[in-house]
């Protein structure tokens, strides 16, 4: 999934096997309260609390879009690493999920997955 900041075209790509919508919530909850002591974690990709705190931007969690659909763990951390890889210019990810050797870039740049 895609969750689009206020300030296009800023965003946040994720994966989960839960209802996307108690994700979005959790995501929400991330960003409320005090973020002002808020450090980048590179172990649980704190993307979109950090970015709401150092930018003071919001997300726009009821336009989030699913880019994928994979029941298989494994695969679909595979394909939300591949949306990371080809929207990095634009991604507030922490963490660039599933280590992909960089010798596959050139395949992967731009590689069209739905």
């Amino acid at each position: 999934y895609s969750v689009p900041c206020q300030e296009p075209p800023d965003q946040y790509i994720g994966q989960t096997k839960r209802k996307l919508k108690v994700r979005m919530r959790e995501h929400e909850r991330s960003c409320e309260g005090d973020l002002s002591d808020i450090q980048p974690n590179s172990t649980n990709d704190n993307g979109i609390p950090y970015h709401c705190a150092t930018t003071g931007h919001k997300f726009l969690f009821e336009k989030t879009k699913i880019l994928a659909r994979e029941p298989n763990n494994y695969r679909r951390r595979i394909i939300e690493s591949i949306h990371i890889l080809n929207k990095k210019d634009t991604c507030v990810n922490i963490i660039s999920g599933l280590e992909i050797d960089k010798s596959w870039n050139p395949i992967l740049k731009g590689l069209s997955l739905g």
